[in-house]
């Protein structure tokens, strides 16, 4: 397994430890059309002394009611792997830490985004699903709304 280096300043982290095997997180900042970010959930906690074996990620459109639409949202996840560290790159102006930062653990990581303009106003939902080499599962989802 390799480590992954994001050269974002919008890495999404969750860092809590899950109690249940499916969790809701907070929602995240607005994603604007045609962007692509980095998300990942740091189930570190979770695993204990297991390891992440495998995760997928699956994603869902909800235009409310916007009248957006989006007619195929899975295509809105590029990419999703497992890794146990991450570094990542400050932005440009950062002033606080000018160094890259590097965690480590279990991270299920998705690069997700090229959201069509089509869905401004509406929210997606971007759910991992990530499997423990001691058989467990866990799931956990979050609302990503779309700038109008």
């Amino acid at each position: 397994m390799t480590a992954t280096s994001i050269s974002a300043n919008r890495l999404r982290m969750i860092t809590s430890q899950y109690s249940a095997p499916a969790v809701e997180a907070a929602a995240f900042d607005p994603i604007a059309p045609g962007g692509v970010d980095h998300f990942d959930y740091d189930l570190s906690a979770d695993a204990a002394a297991a390891q992440m074996i495998e995760t997928t990620w699956k994603c869902t459109f909800d235009a409310g009611e916007s009248g957006a639409v989006d007619e195929d949202p899975q295509a809105r996840i590029i990419e999703a792997w497992i890794t146990n560290s991450i570094a990542v790159s400050p932005s440009a102006d950062s002033e606080a830490n000018p160094r890259p930062v590097t965690y480590y653990g279990w991270f299920s990581v998705a690069r997700i985004g090229n959201m069509p303009p089509s869905a401004a106003g509406g929210s997606y939902r971007p759910v991992a699903s990530t499997q423990f080499d001691d058989g467990r599962y866990c799931t956990a989802s979050v609302s990503l709304p779309l700038k109008p």
